[in-house]
């Protein structure tokens, strides 16, 4: 798990996230070539699962419409109060 810096402006902390990401695909890759294992239909250990954490106002889904725009992401999201 890493965490990101958010106190910077939208854009900023946007481009971390895609850095983010781009990095934990690259090492996927990597890891998916050092492997040979039989398919795993249905498993999830070959997405990126990003889990978008902040207070009320803090900019949660500006960032997630972001990564949908710019990435081929599906959102789902769950709120509590």
């Amino acid at each position: 798990m890493k965490e990101i810096d958010t106190s910077d402006n939208s854009e900023i902390v946007f481009e971390k996230i895609l850095r983010l990401v781009e990095e934990q695909e690259k090492q996927h890759l990597q890891q998916q070539q050092q492997q040979s294992t039989a398919d795993m239909s249905g498993d999830l250990s070959d997405k990126n699962i990003i889990f978008i954490l902040g207070g009320p106002g803090s900019g949660k889904g500006t960032q997630c419409a972001k990564i949908v725009e710019n990435m081929d992401s599906v959102i789902y999201q769950l709120v509590t109060c």
